[in-house]
């Protein structure tokens, strides 16, 4: 397989705003703190489910997952109804329309990110259609990002 990376987008924790959880507001969360949140989370294989459980494996502790959904909407209205709370990049928070009935923190030491890549395969030649394919998809992309770091 051959792997171009269309976008690189860091992850962060999405808490309720209300202190229902009994926790301390705080800026940020170190990756190692992460693993005493119970998380909503997409089921596995989901790659952000797989992410998170690696990088977790990689300090030496393991996911809490306390519910697993595979809806982005329904992850963030659980989150605000102080059910959990959640990993996912700014730009799936800033798609519902609960964006601002929850609080986003960074992941730090390390920063946690997830990739957007296209596959395709590294045994055959791309064809003319599948580069402009390619192309196109990437500028698609660069523009929604663009068009919701505006927005924001």
């Amino acid at each position: 397989m051959d792997l171009q990376t269309l976008l690189d987008e860091q992850l962060f924790l999405v808490a309720p705003l209300a202190a229902k959880q009994g926790r301390k507001v705080r800026k940020s969360i170190t990756l190692s703190e992460l693993a005493d949140h119970p998380l909503i989370m997409p089921s596995r294989p989901h790659a952000m489910r797989m992410s998170v459980e690696n990088a977790l494996a990689g300090v030496d502790r393991k996911i809490n997952v306390a519910h697993e959904i595979e809806s982005i909407p329904a992850v963030i209205d659980l989150v605000r109804q102080g059910y959990g709370f959640a990993v996912l990049p700014m730009n799936a928070v800033k798609s519902t329309k609960w964006s601002g009935e929850v609080s986003v923190k960074p992941i730090l030491a390390p920063v946690l990110k997830t990739s957007l890549s296209i596959a395709t395969s590294a045994q055959r030649p791309k064809s003319p259609l599948m580069r402009k394919a390619i192309e196109v998809i990437r500028d698609i992309v660069r523009q929604e990002i663009r068009s919701s770091e505006i927005l924001a």
